[in-house]
């Protein structure tokens, strides 16, 4: 049942922690230590598991083995295609010639301006009349 929650919750958080990274300006980086970091953080509680175990088994060891791979290995997985999923889409984004005046100068001012006294937003304006 935690599992199946902890699943659930995965995208959404990725998706935030991406999100918040990138509104941010982090980098690419960042952005993958960001998505990444649900998994990251239980590392830690696997290792005091494994560090836990009494008598250590081949039964104790497999279930641990399960336990990482069902909690952080294929989770990670996971939210790594995700984020890459996502910077392919944003370089397809960027990548259009179209796009790319409107790109440069809201990340030069920060926001569309009209240039032309028009009213009319020159980033946004393909056609003049």
């Amino acid at each position: 049942m935690y599992q199946l929650l902890w699943l659930a919750a995965l995208p959404f958080v990725g998706a935030l922690s991406v999100h918040l990274s990138r509104r941010a300006r982090g980098d690419r980086l960042t952005s993958l230590i960001a998505a990444l970091s649900p998994s990251i953080v239980m590392v830690p509680l696997w290792m005091a598991l494994a560090a836990r175990m009494s008598h250590p088994s081949p039964r104790q060891w497999f279930g641990l083995l399960c336990g990482v791979l069902n909690w952080i290995v294929t989770p990670g997985i996971a939210l790594l295609l995700r984020v890459v999923c996502a910077e392919h889409a944003n370089r397809k984004k960027r990548d259009c010639p179209r796009n790319e005046r409107t790109y440069q100068k809201i990340l030069v001012t920060g926001a569309r301006q009209s240039h032309s006294g028009d009213g009319r937003f020159d980033d946004l304006d393909t056609s003049r009349s």
